[in-house]
């Protein structure tokens, strides 16, 4: 089996040499989307909601939420850095999210 380096998304230097700002902007934005659309919600839902949105217990019940699916999002990182692909994190997740649900309900 034969793995494939893919870099797709990421410009080289050579690429990025010759454009301008606005184009470096459009070009970088497929790489660098969801970290700046993030940071954008969080900061406009920081103003629109001052005494709600940004405060500990809200902080810390997002960070709660969401620490299994990050631990498994991190598990799946190590095989694709290797160049494999690991389909039993996926079923982690599913998996976890029906048990989640499930105790919920209950």
């Amino acid at each position: 089996m034969q793995s494939i380096k893919s870099n797709a998304l990421e410009p080289t230097r050579s690429e990025m040499a010759g454009l301008s700002t606005g184009q470096r902007i459009i070009r970088l934005l497929p790489v660098y989307g969801l970290p700046i659309l993030t940071v954008a919600l969080i900061i406009f839902f920081s103003l629109l909601l001052p005494q709600t949105f940004p405060t500990y217990l809200n902080f810390r019940s997002i960070l709660a939420d969401k620490a299994i699916v990050a631990l498994l999002s991190l598990a799946a990182t190590i095989p694709m850095m290797a160049g494999r692909i690991d389909l039993t994190v996926g079923f982690g997740i599913v998996m976890w999210h029906i048990l989640a649900i499930g105790l919920i309900v209950k």
